[in-house]
């Protein structure tokens, strides 16, 4: 459907994401970069983010979280590069990312046994990556006696071939944390050790967005890093250098469909939510927490911009937001941005700005239901 049939669309610049996707291979160099398109890309589209980075880019590995994931990624024609899954594969799954060559995460005997039986089942080779355990105690194998283990029913194992190793961090953010630095020297000793035992890994990561921007002996080790949010624009380290100097490539806006006056003594919301102490003029976009807004940051006056202005939230409600515009010039049909850079790119809003409400703010990005339209520039 076209755009005029929405309330509210998702921006995003092509352009940008080239860009930011080659900064990050210039500060990682020599390090390579595995873009990681979890959450249907962000909320910004697998399929259509996939080609991009495939066609433009010649990206010649993607990331992702779930099967479905990659399955979607490999159904849309992208065929070529690598898709690795990071999170855990159930052996129910395991027939479907054998048959559509995807690489999953291998960190238990049980698990290998399960795809290699599928593998020569399918009568192919599956490939695999070992989840080293470091600290985060998700999923992952702990170096040591458990990783030996493995490594030693892996050796019984034909139709497996392991092509990488790699951890997640726990908390990357912060420059020189001490944490990540023992992750690090803990990922170290699996990595060597799967070395040693004669595994060659031309895929060995341990760096998300935080660790990327600052981690530069972990990113040096490594022949790979894992990037999403940067990718997409938004650095992770927790002083906001943007050392990378990312763009971000995504705005969300609607537009205003109402604007009326309320009085003190008048009130506004579900159960009288906001009552005003003075004349206040609101206005009305037609989107609500079905689409995204977060309902603490809306209660809460949580910012928006209305053309190039900066303004906040009275209330949500499921379909529709009410947002204090008094001494505001503006119109019915003008625009609302909730995240993102105004249509004139005057005035700009990060989703990182509404982390202080309860929320991190990849999950604001990452929510973008059928009704909103993705327009890609």
């Amino acid at each position: 459907m076209e755009l005029s049939c929405y309330n509210s669309y998702y921006e995003i610049r092509l352009e940008t994401l080239w860009e930011n996707y080659e900064k990050i291979l210039r500060f990682t160099a020599p390090a390579r970069v595995i873009p990681v398109l979890k959450a249907n890309a962000y909320g910004m589209g697998t399929s259509e983010m996939a080609q991009m980075l495939v066609d433009i880019c010649h990206c010649p590995i993607l990331a992702c979280a779930q099967v479905y994931e990659g399955l979607a990624i490999r159904q849309s024609g992208v065929v070529t590069p690598d898709i690795l899954i990071i999170g855990p594969v159930l052996e129910q799954a395991m027939p479907h990312a054998v048959r559509w060559d995807l690489q999953i995460p291998v960190f238990t005997v049980e698990g290998a046994l399960a795809l290699a039986r599928e593998a020569k089942r399918q009568g192919k080779r599956a490939r695999a990556q070992i989840k080293l355990e470091t600290g985060l105690n998700r999923i992952g194998i702990h170096p040591g006696e458990e990783l030996e283990q493995l490594i030693q029913t892996l050796k019984q194992l034909s139709s497996l071939e392991i092509c990488g190793a790699f951890t997640h961090f726990a908390q990357a953010e912060d420059r020189g944390d001490s944490f990540t630095q023992e992750q690090f020297r803990r990922f170290q000793l699996g990595v060597e050790q799967l070395r040693g035992a004669g595994f060659p890994l031309a895929y060995v990561h341990c760096c998300n967005t935080g660790a990327t921007e600052w981690y530069r002996e972990a990113v040096e080790y490594s022949t790979h890093v894992r990037v999403g949010s940067l990718l997409f624009g938004y650095s992770d380290i927790a002083d906001d250098s943007n050392p990378v100097q990312v763009r971000d490539i995504l705005s969300w806006r609607s537009y205003i469909y109402h604007i009326k006056r309320v009085m003190p003594g008048e009130s506004v919301g579900y159960d009288q939510f906001y009552k005003p102490d003075r004349p206040t003029d609101l206005a009305i976009v037609g989107v609500g927490f079905a689409d995204g807004i977060f309902c603490p940051m809306a209660k809460r006056q949580g910012a928006v911009l209305v053309n190039d202005t900066r303004t906040h939230f009275v209330d949500t409600c499921m379909d529709q937001s009410f947002i204090d515009v008094t001494g505001l010039d503006c119109k019915v049909g003008d625009p609302v941005t909730f995240w993102g850079y105004s249509p004139s790119g005057g005035a700009y809003l990060s989703p990182k700005e509404f982390s202080k409400y309860g929320q991190i703010y990849t999950a604001y990005t990452s929510h973008c239901p059928e009704r909103i339209k993705r327009v890609y520039l």
